[in-house]
């Protein structure tokens, strides 16, 4: 009987332990998800987009940067982006969108729409990826890329691409398709200034708006921002928890 006494007592204790660690997990995750929603908040730090729905269907959160080649903003966005999508990639579905000639600046769309000519010539992957950043690079670092077709093709045939095929795809029906898709794209968000983030069809995210608050580093702040709407539509129970403590 004795022994029965003790065990019982312990098991007591042992529930008692669970109830409190119980309680101090639950009441450490409301006070964490308060603290982020009252961090960044709808209409300061990002606003809901008034024509909702993704660019692509899938399972993963979708993360779509509008970028133009010519941006000096978007250029320096690059070193904080290229990491935090690698980071987040198993995550999330990144989109990149730039334009032609015909929307935002016909300029920088020059650069968009020679983008989009190396897409319609079948270049993927790395190489895609190669070029893109080569682009910002010898656009805002080195400053020997300027806006002609001219100096374009060239630039592209260290890339293995001719400047016949070039030129060929540049103006071709296929270019002109996928830049049309684009254009549409940026109409559809009402998209204004550069980069802007929109985050699963719903929410926007400006590094520009952010840097009005007087972040030490808004571009840096961009990502967090993109990272905590990214757990609001994950669709996990923190996700939950935190869309719950907004209400």
């Amino acid at each position: 009987m004795k022994k029965d006494g003790q065990l019982e007592a312990r098991r007591c204790v042992s529930l008692r332990w669970m109830f409190c660690l119980w309680t101090a997990l639950v009441f450490g995750l409301s006070t964490a998800t308060q603290a982020l929603a009252e961090i960044y908040t709808e209409g300061t730090h990002y606003t809901r987009v008034s024509d909702p729905g993704r660019v692509h269907q899938g399972e993963l959160v979708e993360v779509v940067e509008f970028m133009s080649y010519g941006c000096a903003h978007c250029s320096k966005m690059e070193p904080h982006l290229n990491p935090w999508v690698e980071e987040h990639e198993d995550r999330i579905d990144f989109v990149r969108i730039t334009h032609g000639e015909s929307t935002y600046n016909s300029w920088w769309g020059r650069y968009g729409q020679a983008f989009y000519a190396c897409k319609a010539l079948g270049v993927v992957g790395d190489k895609l990826e190669q070029i893109h950043h080569a682009f910002f690079e010898a656009i805002h670092h080195d400053h020997t890329l300027k806006s002609n077709k001219r100096q374009i093709a060239k630039f592209l045939s260290h890339f293995g691409i001719s400047e016949k095929q070039f030129y060929a795809a540049y103006d071709s029906p296929d270019v002109e398709s996928l830049v049309e898709d684009a254009d549409q794209l940026w109409r559809r968000f009402s998209i204004r200034k550069t980069p802007t983030f929109i985050v699963n069809g719903k929410y926007e995210v400006n590094p520009g708006d952010l840097s009005k608050l007087d972040y030490d580093d808004p571009k840096a702040e961009t990502l967090k921002v993109i990272e905590y709407l990214v757990q609001l539509e994950s669709g996990t129970e923190s996700a939950q928890a935190l869309t719950a403590s907004m209400r």
